[in-house]
């Protein structure tokens, strides 16, 4: 959620890049439990796969496959946080702009 200045109208345009901005982040939110929930999936599937043998290839096997899904739960983790970032340097820039127009002062386009 982005926090308000209170007492401080917000005009249109702000508030449709502050909806904009908290819609984004609610999907990126959504998503990236759904890539976590499908990756730990397919950790268990592989790892359930190769638990089956019991030479020890298998054992090996499964830590490949650990290894391999927690790679991708490694990358989706930090795409997350990245976008995070994105998402919190727009909320401050709202702020700074919503505080600049208070003060009487015209944000260029």
């Amino acid at each position: 959620m982005i926090p308000s200045v209170s007492g401080l109208p917000m005009s249109p345009e702000v508030q449709q890049q502050t909806m904009h901005i908290e819609n984004i982040a609610r999907r990126i939110e959504v998503a990236s439990a759904a890539k976590r929930k499908a990756a730990f999936d397919k950790l268990t599937l592989l790892i359930k796969q190769y638990s089956t043998e019991s030479d020890r290839n298998s054992i090996k096997g499964t830590a490949d496959a650990a290894v391999r899904a927690m790679v991708i739960i490694r990358r989706a983790y930090a795409r997350e946080q990245e976008l995070t970032a994105q998402i919190r340097a727009q909320q401050v820039l709202l702020m700074f702009m919503l505080r600049h127009i208070d003060s009487g002062f015209i944000v260029p386009d």
